[in-house]
């Protein structure tokens, strides 16, 4: 890639496929999500309190093995540094194959309780091979050699 300023990279790998910033808490009487911002995010559909599916748009993966962070810990948008609760955001499932469905994850919050919680602010961020991209010899998975099992 090369940027009007004359600088460049060889390329893209280590840059986030998709993103997005929303409030799970949602508005209206559906408590539909807000979606803030986004890249390659096509939609955030509420399944119930404190789980969402988001769906990448078209073309985006190669596979279902891509790499998902997500926080959700605000407790408003407009709060101060202290107003946050500490939650855990899980990516639990991941479907699709953009063939006959586009591909999606199933993002949840959890409080430190374990019951599923809203929160108005979370961050989902995803990293992976895009369609005909690849990261040259795999890695190799090996045992120590003093392992053991506890």
């Amino acid at each position: 890639f090369k940027f009007d300023d004359g600088s460049s990279i060889s390329n893209g790998k280590g840059v986030a496929k998709a993103w997005c910033n929303f409030d799970a808490s949602g508005v209206g009487l559906d408590n539909l999500p807000v979606i803030r911002s986004w890249h390659n995010i096509s939609g955030v559909t509420r399944l119930a309190p404190g789980k969402l599916k988001i769906t990448f748009t078209s073309g985006v993966f190669t596979n279902n093995h891509y790499v998902a962070m997500g926080t959700a810990n605000a407790t408003t948008s407009s709060g101060s540094k202290e107003d946050m609760s500490v939650n855990t955001v899980g990516i639990v499932l991941r479907e699709g194959d953009d063939l006959v469905t586009d591909r999606t994850c199933t993002y949840v919050i959890k409080n430190q309780a374990g019951a599923y919680v809203d929160s108005e602010r979370c961050d989902f961020v995803a990293y992976g091979y895009e369609p005909g991209e690849s990261s040259g010899t795999v890695p190799t998975a090996v045992k120590a050699s003093d392992y053991s099992d506890p």
